[in-house]
């Protein structure tokens, strides 16, 4: 993955504190249920996955793997644009441009926010 990464070096990005990179992260998660599927969905969802894979909403951001399988499961091929549109979401809030790239999964998304890398 690294070889075709572009890293921001100093970027501000790369500072930011995990804690508020996991509250944009859940704010875009929410958001995206909310917009494409409802409140009524979204709430649901939170549940189905505690009772699936006792996963809380608060642990999301650490159990990414988790929460990708319950998409795939639960919504099938929608789940890529669901994530697609989560993570477009979280990169805007981010200042970062998202590209949509197919080579990558969700959690290495993510990841890359981490580290600071501007493009997939």
């Amino acid at each position: 993955m690294q070889d075709r990464l572009d890293s921001t070096g100093g970027d501000a990005n790369a500072a930011l504190a995990p804690v508020r990179r996991d509250e944009l992260l859940m704010e875009s998660i929410d958001e995206s249920f909310a917009a494409l599927l409802g409140h009524r969905v979204k709430n649901t969802w939170y549940a189905y996955l505690v009772n699936r894979r006792a996963l809380d909403r608060e642990d999301i951001p650490e159990r990414l793997g988790d929460f990708h399988e319950c998409m795939q499961e639960t919504f099938g091929q929608a789940a890529v644009a669901i994530e697609k549109n989560i993570l477009a979401r979280f990169y805007r809030k981010l200042g970062l441009n998202f590209s949509g790239g197919t080579h990558y999964s969700f959690s290495d998304f993510v990841d890359a926010t981490k580290n600071g890398i501007q493009d997939l």
